[in-house]
């Protein structure tokens, strides 16, 4: 009698993970690559390497409450590329001058990031799968 396979370890996320999306897309290494050099996630686990909807999760210190499951898709064009679809990740980020200096080398802008002489509070740029990614520098309620 043979012995049964042990059943998969589930994986411990931190504990300041609330939420993890999933995007399915084209390329898993494009796309974890364009993650970590843009919003400083990282691959921390893969799900069913070598095999068929293949997945990566990623988490980043930057957005510690939000991990990302990158999926590979099979047969057709993903969800936010699909003509008329959206989907849109909004990322609330300090946009330091520095930061704001930077993105550009890695992203063009949808939205410009302010005027001229303006403190800016959102940019917005796609991803390589057309997913719309939303970085917004949020004020201080008003006392």
């Amino acid at each position: 009698m043979s012995t049964p396979a042990p059943a998969p370890t589930p994986l411990a996320l931190s504990n300041s993970v609330q939420t993890v999306i999933t995007l399915d897309v084209q390329d898993l290494t494009r796309s974890c690559a364009f993650y970590q050099a843009v919003l400083d996630y990282s691959v921390i686990a893969t799900e069913r390497a070598g095999m068929l909807l293949e997945a990566r999760i990623l988490t980043s210190t930057r957005f510690p409450a939000v991990a990302l499951r990158l999926r590979a898709a099979f047969g057709k064009r993903v969800g936010g590329s699909q003509p008329g679809g959206l989907m849109k990740l909004s990322f609330s980020d300090s946009l330091d001058p520095e930061r704001l200096a930077y993105l550009p080398t890695l992203v063009h802008f949808i939205t410009s990031p302010a005027l001229e002489g303006q403190q800016p509070h959102a940019v917005a740029f796609n991803d390589p799968d057309g997913y719309f990614i939303e970085l917004c520098s949020f004020l201080p309620p008003l006392m």
